[in-house]
């Protein structure tokens, strides 16, 4: 059924998304760590770090956007 495929999906989705934050908490964690480690803080790991949390958010929205759509699929059939 539609509405069993839509909660096993809405739930994977909870999944995706906490171990995206997660990930993002602990690289700001690492980056807080190097930046204190680091006596001049290296710009080049605050820039690889900028890009980690970046391309997450772009995923974590991309994904929240694939969902509202698959959602909307389902309600109109």
């Amino acid at each position: 059924s539609p509405s069993s495929s839509s909660s096993s999906l809405s739930s994977s989705v909870t999944i995706i998304i906490a171990s995206h934050i997660i990930i993002i908490t602990f690289t700001i964690i690492i980056m807080i760590i190097t930046i204190i480690t680091s006596s001049p803080p290296s710009l080049s790991v605050i820039m690889i770090i900028i890009t980690v949390i970046v391309s997450h958010i772009v995923i974590i929205t991309i994904i929240t956007f694939t969902i509202i759509i698959i959602c909307r699929l389902y309600r109109y059939h």
